[in-house]
Formats: structure tokens, sequence, C-alpha cells
């Protein structure tokens, strides 16, 4: 049986769930198996950020410029960063994991670039989408969620 994954996300963390449903258990239970958090993108660490010993970044650098070529503003870049790192970790989870089918929970507009940029073959793994924050319930109220769904 093909085991099922929810993926919550937003811009400062990524949390991947398993549900597992033994035989006669009518409410999956939840259980957190991997997470990521970005501190550099909570508003605190962005509002407290000291850009003192950062590396210069030369006009036209690969580094300092988006795919189209136009120069990217240090958040759009960050935000790149952001995603390609909760891509990278998405894929990684789901190779190990080859059988799996997904869900996808995040309120943020994030949500849409990371579908995006994921590989295919992840992409058509998954299930559903819920254009809704769950980051902050602990995985006792996240199963009553999908309890009634």
């Amino acid at each position: 049986m093909a085991q099922k994954y929810l993926v919550a996300l937003d811009r400062a963390r990524l949390r991947i769930y398993r549900f597992s449903q033994q035989p006669g258990q009518f409410t999956p239970s939840i259980q957190p198996v991997d997470a990521l958090d970005f501190p550099s993108a909570s508003a605190d660490a962005k509002r407290e950020k000291d850009r003192a010993g950062r590396f210069a970044t030369f006009p036209g650098s690969y580094s300092d410029l988006s795919t189209d070529g136009a120069p990217l503003s240090d958040d759009e870049g960050e935000d790149q960063q952001i995603v390609d790192q909760i891509v990278r970790r998405i894929s990684g989870f789901l190779e190990k994991n080859p059988d799996s089918t997904w869900t996808l929970a995040s309120g943020s507009a994030f949500r849409d670039e990371v579908i995006e940029a994921l590989p295919d073959p992840f992409r058509r793994r998954l299930d559903r989408v819920i254009s809704k924050d769950l980051l902050n319930l602990p995985p006792v109220e996240l199963r009553e969620h999908f309890v009634a769904r």
C-alpha cells in the first residue's frame, strides 16, 4: 500500500507528516517525519538582518540575475533560494518514498512557485492542494482537519 504524506509550508517553514491508518482505524494518525526552517525568512529575522559582512554581488553575476536576466532584488533572490531548498527537500523525500502520494497545504503564494519548480514526476504524485496554512496546528488537530474531508 502506498504511503500518503502531508507537506505543509510557508515562506519560513516546511513540515512533512505521514498519514497512517491501521485496519479498523477510522481516523488516520499523523506523525511528523521531516522539517526544515528558514530563520532568515521570518519577519523578525528579516528586520534584524545585519548586512555587514555580506559578499558583494557584481552587476551581471549569475547570483544577481533572475531567469529572464533581470536583476533580482535581495528579497527575490532570497525567495528563490528558499523555493529551491524546499523543492530539493520535497524531491529528495519523495525520491526515498517512490510509491507515495502527497498533499500540499500552504496559504502562501509560495505554494504556486514550489509546485511549478518541482520536477514533473513528483508533481504528478501530488494528490491534493489545500490553500490553507496548517503549520501551526498540532498533529492531533491536523488529523481532525482531514477527518471532515
